[in-house]
């Protein structure tokens, strides 16, 4: 049988200009993802018990979310012990796997417009406009708030666990030091703004179908 010939449409992607209540969610939702990957990077550096500088570089060298995930994991299932800390970590990396499918379903997708609304565009071969999805703002606000959630017991894990298994900041510092440094680190954070709830009040436009 002769391979099917496929025409490709490319239709305009569209940059949410119109819809600045998506484009905020989005930069949300990649903010507070940052945010969970530096937790990892942190936790990363508590299982590896090395300086969190060559952490980091490890961390970030791994392209891939989940082989991230079950490298942290491997070095956890390494240390003698610790059945508590590494059951804990084990949920905390299967939330955060689940959440990364949510988000990389929003961030990596094209955007049309559609009957003047935002569509994440899913594939680029069936005519007329692909496999496209409708989005709406509350949906990516339903993912956010998710990504709050995990930080929060993110922070919790560091908070139970960080004493027990401080970071090095440098390769020279006493067992006292890292305590030290790694408590007033939390205290900080304690101190500061938890992130709260993200709400979306979406204009009211009845043209929008």
């Amino acid at each position: 049988m002769a391979d099917k010939e496929y025409a490709l449409k490319v239709p305009h992607m569209y940059d949410l200009r119109d819809h600045p209540e998506h484009a905020r969610a989005l930069g949300a939702l990649v903010s507070n993802w940052s945010a969970i990957e530096y937790d990892l990077c942190v936790i990363m550096a508590m299982v590896m018990r090395g300086p969190v500088w060559r952490t980091q570089t490890a961390y970030y060298a791994i392209v891939n979310n989940n082989t991230r995930l079950d490298i942290i994991r491997d070095l956890a299932s390494g240390m003698p012990g610790e059945a508590e800390f590494k059951a804990r970590l084990v949920q905390l990396t299967e939330t955060t796997r689940a959440l990364s499918l949510k988000r990389n379903g929003l961030v990596h997708k094209p955007w049309i417009k559609h009957k003047d609304h935002p569509y994440i565009l899913d594939s680029l071969w069936d005519f007329p406009f692909g496999k496209k999805r409708k989005v709406n703002a509350q949906e990516i606000a339903d993912v956010i708030n998710e990504m709050i959630v995990l930080r929060e017991k993110l922070t919790g894990f560091m908070t139970e666990y960080g004493l027990k298994h401080p970071v090095k900041l440098r390769t020279d510092e006493t067992p006292q030091e890292l305590q030290q440094l790694f408590s007033q680190g939390l205290h900080d954070r304690d101190a500061s703004s938890a992130p709260s709830a993200y709400s979306i009040e979406e204009p009211e436009d009845p043209g929008r179908g």
